[in-house]
């Protein structure tokens, strides 16, 4: 079986950089595909935020533990119609850029040696308010933090009675 173009991306910088990460290779992948069509053009910060966020949904009992079955469902995650036309230039620097930094993202966020802080403070949402057009569950939940152009939200807890 062929590696997907992120896998062997993600397998390629892992190697170089000695990195162990607390997820197997493929989830690292999803992670970095996932930061990559969501937060492409964020900074390092904005694209670590949404790869704590999905962390944040794979320790949660209300999700999959493994990130490709979460980054894998299309009515929360609406990048999969763009993916299938991506299209990868060696030659644009902007894009390479972009990738290597969404995998430094996702490397960061599972790695076992140098955890960063999750400034998202547990968020397992996450929503862009300027190209949103589905915003009904957003009040919902909690917002803790607004990096880049995400808001990201967790959900309330529940008041004991």
């Amino acid at each position: 079986m062929a590696l997907s173009f992120f896998e062997g991306f993600v397998a390629a910088m892992m190697l170089s950089t000695g990195h162990t990460s607390e997820l197997p290779a493929s989830q690292v992948s999803c992670l970095t595909e996932a930061i990559f069509f969501e937060a492409g053009n964020q900074s390092l910060k904005g694209k670590t935020a949404v790869g704590h966020t999905i962390m944040n949904r794979s320790k949660s009992n209300k999700y999959p533990t493994n990130v490709c079955y979460i980054v894998g469902d299309k009515t929360q995650y609406h990048y999969h119609q763009r993916k299938k036309r991506f299209k990868f230039d060696p030659d644009n620097k902007r894009l390479v850029k972009q990738i290597e930094d969404s995998a430094r993202a996702a490397l960061k966020v599972t790695s076992r040696e140098r955890k960063v802080p999750d400034l998202t403070l547990g968020a397992t949402h996450f929503i862009n308010p300027k190209i949103a057009t589905d915003v009904h569950w957003v009040p919902a939940f909690n917002r803790t933090a607004l990096i880049g152009d995400h808001l990201f939200l967790k959900e309330r807890k529940k008041q004991g009675r």
